[in-house]
């Protein structure tokens, strides 16, 4: 589950080197105006893989589960908010697979129950 949330977060970041438009003379990586948008989705896709990498306490993994749906919020806001000629490339596509898959890593992680630890029996002292 931990490897589908870096996953994602790699591939949030790759969409920021693909073409987000089917025009030619634009450059790689999304325009000006959502560039923000992409790098805020893949900060809160990392935070949300460095959260449930670091512990299996509860509140560090429902943290990292809304980072994960924020990422995924910011995908969808660009998908409904962008004209075609930015929706057209394969940028945006990318950047969705990502945020899906952080959400969906880390919604495993949140769903699954951290493995109990046995403890060693003591031993008495004197012996």
């Amino acid at each position: 589950m931990r490897a589908a949330t870096w996953v994602g977060v790699v591939v949030v970041g790759w969409s920021l080197n693909v073409r987000w438009g089917d025009d030619v003379l634009l450059p790689n990586g999304p325009p000006a105006t959502y560039h923000k948008h992409v790098v805020g989705a893949m900060l809160l896709a990392f935070a949300a893989a460095v959260l449930i990498s670091i512990s299996q306490k509860v509140p560090y993994r429902v943290a990292g589960c809304t980072a994960a749906v924020l990422a995924g919020v910011i995908a969808v806001v660009i998908k409904t908010g962008a004209p075609e000629t930015v929706t057209s490339g394969v940028g945006l596509l990318w950047m969705t697979i990502g945020a899906g898959l952080t959400v969906i890593g880390s919604g495993a992680t949140l769903a699954l129950e951290a493995p109990e630890q046995k403890q060693k029996p003591r031993r008495k002292p004197g012996r």
